[in-house]
């Protein structure tokens, strides 16, 4: 058996492979204990929920995709063979790490030997955003690990002409879009790159087959999507309908290129008030697809009506995807640095702290189109395509892996320039990119302290831990007393523990930062219940749903609170005015059950059986599993 020797052991990628799982396994050690690492934020709950629908068989409840799928039903995938939890996701996600780290090594090999390979594995190994969102439940990991595969498989078939490579680069990117409907350029200008680098070749057919090929690998991944959109919808949808709410974002004249800042609604906005704002906009009910064309059609406006104020608005978003601050997106990136002393380091390793070295790198690709074409077009269309939208760490991740592998060539580059005359003129790119991406062009803080301890506290109410949450929401308003539902969920915390008064005083704090308010009128609603003021509660439910008629919460405690009120005076004899309670529920929410029921039990105390049946009829027509109305039609049905 042939001994590996230690220069063999440093050219292979098996060290940049142990900095990664190292660094990864630290920095989760380091932070296990704490409560945001421990429950999902905003977009994990949304994979989660939308996960355990796939294994409950009922998936087909989120067609049309409102996201790329592929994250949902890999993350389905796992717990199907693990068991529902964070350890295999997460174990999955250094994985597709691991596999990035191996690509990121092969790409710069290619390029400048082992010595560039071994440097850009290792950078890309401490990147400090990825070894945070190696720790999420979000598609960052795959995402990132798609991009590099293929950028390598691309590159394998143009140096190789073999039909296996192209089908895998078609894979790849096809698999690529359905985490980013981003990349869908991809599909139609890969095949145009690989023509015209090919173009000299002869026989042409072989040529022609290997795009076909590449193309046909790229629709297989993402036609079961689009078909089973179609079904749903009845109309042509590539991947998912979030792209129109997106575009609003990034380019209307409120946008900072940065805040996923909803106009009109604020940053914690849900797809709801996506919808109410489209069909505000077109006048009438609308699809998913519709709503994100109605969207769309929004934010071309907010553009054409300031156009250089758009135009600025670019270029400030190209200075924040090169920058090197990361933003956060999902959690404020305040809280790993914080509870970790590896990321606190590790975070100013970034995509915008490679870019220079990566400038440095360019130098290498001379010559070598089999490896510069991919990256060129990937980089181009991954991170141009973002300019449509908005920036942040979490969006530009799948660049660091092809700006890491020119980093690392860059490295091998200023060394060699080292031993040259002249050193300044090698080390000019390196300086060029140290001016775009260093300096604050676009500023220089993107987290607020608040904001960590705002979602530190919902992570501990979650947990159960209301105690160590209202004292977090405490810190939070002493730095910012306005945050976005800070006093909202301050005051239902305080109201689990049934601390009435300083519940109330929240929610009417949060009516002076935010008086269109309807979720805290709805709270109030629930403390004045919870004191038995029906009458307050009762007008204050109402004031919610004349808010935001949507409301769901109102609209169920309302509802709820009527139909008590009704069995209260249906008790006492009173059925003139339980019958007037329980049509207001019919009013209020015409697929609950309840009221229609008690309606019919109220028709055939007083004798009137035809109308109680037909009352129940009505209610088992759109409930037909409700179990009391069944009972009370067969009771009605034997007694005649």
């Amino acid at each position: 058996m042939k001994k590996i020797r230690l220069h063999e052991l440093i050219a292979s990628p098996i060290l940049p492979l142990l900095i990664a799982a190292l660094a990864r396994i630290i920095y989760w050690m380091q932070v296990h204990d704490q409560a945001w690492f421990q429950t999902p934020g905003m977009d994990p709950e949304l994979y989660q929920e939308w996960a355990a629908s796939i294994l409950a068989g009922k998936g087909g409840e989120w067609l049309p995709f409102p996201r790329g799928p592929l994250y949902s039903y890999t993350l389905a995938g796992i717990w199907a063979l693990f068991g529902d939890g964070w350890l295999a996701p997460r174990l999955f996600n250094l994985g597709c790490d691991l596999t990035t780290t191996w690509a990121v090594w092969w790409i710069a090999y290619r390029i400048s030997g082992w010595k560039a390979g071994l440097a850009a594995g290792a950078l890309f190994a401490l990147v400090g955003a990825g070894i945070y969102y190696s720790g999420e439940l979000l598609m960052t990991s795959l995402e990132t690990c798609l991009t590099a595969l293929f950028v390598v498989t691309l590159t394998a078939h143009l140096s190789s002409k073999r039909l296996s490579f192209a089908a895998l680069a078609g894979l790849s990117v096809g698999l690529l879009a359905l985490c980013r409907p981003n990349a869908l350029p991809l599909l139609i200008l890969t095949p145009v790159v690989v023509l015209w680098i090919r173009r000299q070749e002869r026989p042409r057919k072989q040529v022609n087959i290997s795009v076909v090929t590449l193309f046909l690998a790229a629709l297989i991944a993402i036609a079961p999507v689009i078909y089973s959109n179609y079904r749903a919808s009845g109309v042509f949808i590539p991947i998912a309908t979030q792209g129109g709410v997106n575009v609003l974002i990034g380019n209307a004249r409120s946008a900072d290129g940065w805040s996923s800042i909803l106009p009109g609604v604020g940053a914690d906005w849900t797809d709801a008030d996506a919808k109410l704002i489209a069909e505000q906009d077109a006048g009438k009910a609308l699809s998913p697809q519709q709503v994100s064309n109605q969207l769309w059609r929004i934010g071309l406006r907010e553009i054409s009506a300031d156009l250089p104020a758009w135009l600025w608005l670019e270029v400030k978003k190209l200075f924040l995807l090169l920058n090197v601050r990361e933003i956060g997106n999902n959690r404020p990136l305040i809280l790993p640095t914080e509870a970790s002393s590896l990321h606190k380091v590790l975070f100013y390793l970034s995509l915008g702290s490679l870019i220079p070295l990566a400038f440095a790198g360019l130098a290498g690709l001379r010559g070598k189109k089999d490896v510069w074409a991919p990256i060129l077009l990937t980089l181009l269309v991954m991170g141009g395509s973002l300019s449509l939208f908005f920036i942040n760490t979490r969006y530009r991740a799948p660049l660091v892996p092809l700006v890491a592998a020119l980093a690392g060539v860059g490295v091998v580059t200023l060394i060699e320039k080292l031993k040259q005359p002249f050193v300044w003129r090698g080390y000019l790119p390196l300086l060029i990119g140290v001016g775009l991406c260093i300096p604050p062009w676009v500023g220089s803080n993107f987290d607020n302290p608040a904001q960590g301890f705002f979602v530190a506290g919902n992570a501990l109410v979650k947990q159960g831990r209301t105690e160590e949450a209202v004292e977090y929401y405490r810190r939070a308003f002493l730095i910012t007393p306005s945050y976005p539902k800070l006093n909202l969920n301050w005051g239902a915390a305080l109201l689990k523990r049934n601390d009435l008064d300083g519940a109330r005083d929240c929610f009417l704090r949060e009516l002076e930062y935010y008086p269109g308010s309807a979720v805290a009128y709805n709270n109030l609603g629930a403390v004045a219940e919870r004191r038995e003021d029906f009458a307050t509660a009762e007008q204050y439910y109402r004031v919610a749903l004349e808010k935001q008629p949507s409301n769901s919460d109102a609209q169920i405690n309302l509802s709820q609170l009527l139909v008590n009120r009704g069995d209260q005076f249906a008790m006492t004899g009173d059925l003139m005015r339980s019958e007037m309670y329980y049509r207001q529920v019919e009013a209020i929410s015409s697929s609950d059950p309840r009221p229609l029921t008690r309606l019919a039990a109220l028709f055939a105390s007083r004798g009137d059986i035809p109308s109680a049946l037909a009352a129940l009829d009505t209610v088992l027509t759109f409930s037909p599993g409700y179990d009391p109305a069944v009972q009370l039609r067969l009771s009605l049905l034997r007694s005649r």
